[in-house]
């Protein structure tokens, strides 16, 4: 079974280098995409694996580029 983990503005402002202002607006995206299809959200956060498969889309699971 894999892991789930929720990431916050915090953590996505230091993986991107970008202010946590703009890091929100990142994860109010990503969550009114879940929302749509269905998932349940929690406000302010966001599931790890999905925020790293929209925009890392090149990485395996274990941090590793796709050659």
């Amino acid at each position: 079974m894999s892991s789930y983990r929720m990431v916050d503005a915090r953590e996505i402002a230091k993986r991107l280098g970008i202010t946590e202002k703009h890091a929100y607006k990142i994860i109010r995206s990503l969550n009114a995409e879940l929302e749509v299809k269905g998932f349940c959200i929690v406000r302010g956060r966001v599931d790890e694996n999905y925020f790293a498969k929209r925009y890392f889309p090149g990485e395996e699971e274990d941090g590793n580029a796709r050659i």
